[in-house]
């Protein structure tokens, strides 16, 4: 059993080292991109079969943003994000499940490792919605308003707001990032405990609440980039309205 926190490396491309969280992302992305390419191209008027699943897919998420946000507009901006994160990792997760994947060994190391478990991966998705997020801050109220949030020296207040701030956009990094890679790491762990020490039987309802788990950690990691979006354009929408 391998419980490392850094991925097993399984080869090297031009010095460029693949690890098998690597591979597992790679796969997983151009899998959703053939799948919904399929579908698109042989689309019917009246949906059946995969084209139905995805559409329920599709629009029962769109239709869940539009309600928690109110607004068509803020919807069709969110929804192709926290859709494309909540697949990646719901499919990479659902996908470990499958008997015997992850026993698989190549080099030494585990072939089959589920993506959320390697916190490079998650740090990065954070750190790419935390920068849009900076960005639409910064169209908002343009540079000087954007520094002027973080750095204000006009009252002792202001400049310890200013502060919290800073800590605030610190701490939607770590909420996001550490909260699911850590579900998702102590997951996998307990269920490969389990079935090492006992392999029969006991691990089965830890597996059904690790299943569940995958599907929900999921939802909430969009859930939360899908929030923090909204706050940035909807301040966005509201300082446009007031000018």
């Amino acid at each position: 059993m391998d419980f490392s926190l850094a991925p097993h490396i399984l080869g090297t491309i031009a010095g460029f080292p693949i690890t098998n969280t690597f591979w597992v992302t790679i796969f997983i992305s151009l899998l959703l991109i053939l799948v919904f390419g399929i579908t698109r191209l042989k689309m019917r008027d009246v949906p059946r079969g995969l084209q139905l699943f995805l559409e329920l897919i599709v629009e029962g998420s769109h239709n869940l943003i539009k309600e928690s946000s109110g607004s068509d507009k803020v919807a069709n901006r969110l929804h192709p994000f926290a859709l494309t994160v909540f697949l990646l990792f719901i499919v990479g997760n659902l996908l470990s499940f499958i008997p015997g994947l992850p026993s698989v060994t190549f080099h030494g190391g585990s072939f089959y490792r589920t993506a959320t478990t390697d916190y490079n991966l998650v740090l990065i998705l954070a750190m790419f919605f935390l920068i849009i997020m900076q960005i639409v801050s910064i169209t908002t109220g343009g540079i000087l308003g954007y520094f002027k949030k973080f750095i204000n020296f006009s009252s002792p207040l202001n400049f310890m707001l200013g502060l919290f701030e800073i800590i605030g956009e610190a701490a939607k990094l770590v909420s996001i990032s550490f909260r699911f890679f850590g579900n998702a790491f102590a997951g996998e762990v307990l269920v490969a405990v389990l079935l090492f020490i006992f392999p029969y039987i006991l691990p089965l309802p830890f597996m059904f609440i690790i299943l569940l788990s995958s599907i929900v950690q999921p939802a909430v990691f969009a859930l939360l980039v899908m929030i923090y979006m909204q706050m940035a354009i909807m301040v966005k929408e509201e300082k446009s309205k007031s000018h």
